[in-house]
């Protein structure tokens, strides 16, 4: 390998990314590094944020980080139209995670480029699952007044509609005034929750709104 010249071991890179994506496709985190290394930018970005996504499920919280930052450096010799919803998604996904480790500064610079880009796009749904990851951010760190904030940001972006990310976002906010004190708050926004989980007919949320109560 040492032997061969730049652009002889990335040819050969992104050889071995299409031959692992056709004989082991769910070897996400190898068809990553060899298309990120042959820099076959569409297959790196795609594959690096699955490898992201997938450490992420089972809390290998650094090494996704890293898989999400090597994707975000794939959109960066792509065209921005093409790539823009897979970054808003990296963006959120990538400030979730280094929320969760304890980079809070990192984690919201991260959030606010996910919010700029569902801003530019007019997606108020992005924009209220941004400012729930934010608001989650800011209640990690303590900053309980300014989750409550980001949190209310993300019902104003839902408007008048009544989802199951509506449902979601009132029980945050409930478990929120519970840890500020504001009991009778936190019993309104459960209540809300639980009222909007039911019509919408989503169990799961119905649960957490239930637990938030409790």
């Amino acid at each position: 390998y040492e032997t061969l010249l730049f652009d002889q071991r990335r040819e050969l890179h992104r050889f071995a990314a299409v031959a692992l994506e056709r004989l082991a496709p769910e070897a996400i985190e190898q068809i990553a590094h060899h298309a990120f290394a042959g820099a076959d930018w569409r297959r790196a970005l795609r594959y690096q944020a699955n490898a992201g996504r997938r450490a992420q499920r089972i809390f290998a919280n650094h090494e996704s980080a890293e898989h999400f930052r090597k994707a975000l450096r794939c959109a960066e010799e792509l065209p921005d139209d093409e790539t823009a919803g897979e970054r808003l998604e990296i963006h959120r996904d990538l400030g979730q995670v280094l929320g969760s480790i304890g980079q809070y500064d990192a984690a919201l610079d991260q959030l606010r480029q996910a919010l700029d880009l569902a801003a530019r796009s007019s997606d108020a749904d992005a924009s209220a699952a941004v400012c729930r990851w934010t608001g989650y951010v800011h209640e990690l760190r303590g900053d309980f007044g300014a989750a409550q904030t980001w949190i209310q940001r993300g019902l104003d972006a839902l408007g008048a509609r009544e989802t199951d990310a509506t449902a979601e976002l009132y029980a945050i906010a409930a478990l929120i005034s519970t840890r500020r004190g504001d009991y009778q708050q936190a019993m309104e926004r459960c209540e809300a929750s639980i009222r909007i989980a039911l019509a919408a007919g989503r169990p799961a949320t119905r649960a957490f709104a239930y637990n938030a109560r409790a």
